[in-house]
């Protein structure tokens, strides 16, 4: 018994000691700290301020240009639309038929070439890519055209975007004569279409 007493005595007087010690070591780190930090906290500033100088730029062209459309996508007191870039879309006509017209060139140039040489994905991905302008372009210009007009322009969109569909399939079935035909119709339907909206 008395072993383990004189045993948890000796513990308790080895403990004792190395509190004292860190104490007075940490209290001699923050005397040698405090003024290094003071003369760092002093000079920073100064050094900084005679290095920099201001220059204003400004950005009133690169906004007008929508430079600054990724605020306007996070900025929640806008309207959706706008958040969502739709009305940038609808709100240039002559951007839309430049957009329609680029469609159509690049539809017309690559895509056949695709299918002759059978690059059958090559030749989907960039019908898919056109067509994401285009829902958007035709609706922006179908709008702006009389109400008879509207509904002649959104019919034959609406014929384009299944005879895209229609060749689409055909692409993804690797089927070389349907997506000629296919892509034949489909030429046909989207030269009247740009030639009621262009």
């Amino acid at each position: 018994m008395q072993s383990s007493v004189a045993f948890r005595a000796q513990a308790v007087r080895a403990a004792a000691p190395a509190k004292r010690s860190s104490v007075t070591a940490k209290a001699s780190v923050r005397e040698v700290a405090a003024p290094m930090l003071a003369s760092l906290l002093i000079a920073g500033p100064a050094t900084a301020a005679a290095s920099s100088s201001i220059s204003i730029i400004d950005d009133r062209k690169a906004i007008d240009k929508g430079f600054d459309i990724i605020y306007e996508a996070r900025d929640e007191r806008k309207p959706f639309s706008t958040r969502d870039g739709l009305d940038q879309v609808r709100g240039s006509l002559d951007q839309a038929k430049a957009r329609v017209s680029e469609s159509t060139k690049r539809i017309k140039s690559s895509v056949p070439a695709s299918i002759k040489q059978a690059y059958w994905l090559e030749a989907q991905q960039e019908m898919r890519r056109q067509v994401g302008n285009m829902r958007f372009d035709y609706n922006a210009l179908a709008a702006a055209q009389p109400k008879a007009t509207k509904k002649q322009i959104l019919a034959k969109k609406q014929q384009l975007f299944t005879q895209m569909e229609d060749l689409d399939f055909a692409l993804r079935k690797k089927d070389g004569a349907k997506a000629d035909k296919a892509y034949s119709a489909m030429i046909a339907t989207l030269d009247s279409l740009n030639a009621d909206v262009l």
